[in-house]
């Protein structure tokens, strides 16, 4: 037992890593939103492609796939699509970046639903919690799609702010599943 959960902690460390990531970027879209096109969508894509590859090995190294982390097997489809999608951005504005970021956001709103209800069926307290972040995320990723402040911020803003505050989600997201995993 004491194995799996060292692979448990040291799995979801590495989740907040990558979150790290994402608020680095994020900053960075924020900062600096004048950044070609090009750059920003390639950013964009790689990241989301890293993160279908963290969803694949987090599901792989577990050990416990099948049961706690079964969707990422789900997710790591999505995200090397969506990544793969974006990097070749065949439309290549800014436009279809937001709505490729908030389709990740819907992703990872939806994942978090899934584990809000697992919490749920565990008679977890947390799972309000849970799901009030997993709306959230998905609030984010549909004002992502519909980006209603286009009319007075940049687009790469937009997104650099939502991924600051969706790793800031998932960030509570992880330390409660690492509270709460026993």
């Amino acid at each position: 037992m004491e194995k799996v959960l060292k692979r448990f902690n040291l799995m979801l460390n590495f989740s907040i890593l990558m979150l790290v990531l994402d608020i680095v970027v994020g900053v960075l879209f924020v900062l600096v939103a004048d950044l070609s096109t090009k750059i920003v969508t390639i950013m964009m894509g790689m990241l989301i492609f890293i993160h279908g590859l963290f969803s694949l090995l987090r599901y792989v190294y577990d050990g416990l796939g099948n049961r706690i982390f079964f969707v990422d097997l789900i997710s790591f489809v999505a995200y090397i699509i969506l990544g793969i999608f974006t990097i070749f951005n065949p439309y290549g504005t800014l436009e279809v970046l937001g709505i490729l970021f908030g389709i990740r956001l819907l992703i990872t709103g939806l994942e978090k639903v899934y584990y809000g209800i697992k919490f749920m069926r565990s008679h977890e307290e947390i799972y309000p919690l849970i799901l009030i972040i997993s709306i959230l995320l998905v609030v984010s990723g549909i004002l992502s799609i519909v980006n209603p402040f286009e009319s007075f911020m940049l687009i790469t803003k937009v997104v650099g702010i939502f991924m600051i505050c969706s790793a800031l989600f998932n960030a509570m997201f992880y330390m409660l599943l690492k509270k709460r995993a026993k």
